[in-house]
């Protein structure tokens, strides 16, 4: 709920819905989101009901982009090493992370754009 509120402090608006893990599958949190009007997708708890259809649950597909950046800044960033005695400290450090890890994407994506533009407009394309 942490990160709803930051959101909704970030971008004035709260978010149409939230892909989220099983554990944050609760009735607190469904009441909390359900009161705010967010969707909430995640894989209910619990053995699933013959009658009922699941067409809301997040598919393990869905969050593999989402777990894979972190595995990437574990292993490429060390991510996982980060050692700090406060907890502002070792926060400041994971986003520092994220943000090279952001940059690095948004380079890639310019990058690309830009070969491919000057190979469209070029005398040999």
């Amino acid at each position: 709920m942490a990160s709803v509120e930051k959101y909704s402090k970030r971008f004035c608006f709260y978010p149409v819905e939230v892909l989220a893990d099983k554990i944050y599958y609760t009735s607190v949190n469904c009441k909390i989101l359900k009161d705010k009007g967010i969707k909430l997708r995640a894989k209910p708890l619990g053995r699933p009901s013959l009658s009922e259809a699941v067409e809301d649950h997040v598919s393990q597909g869905e969050r593999n982009p989402i777990e894979g950046v972190f595995g990437q800044g574990k292993t490429a960033y060390g991510m996982n090493r980060i050692k700090a005695r406060l907890a502002s400290t070792s926060d400041s450090r994971e986003a520092a992370i994220l943000m090279v890890i952001n940059l690095v994407r948004i380079t890639e994506l310019v990058c690309h754009t830009l070969n491919f533009i000057i190979y469209t407009f070029s005398a040999w394309g």
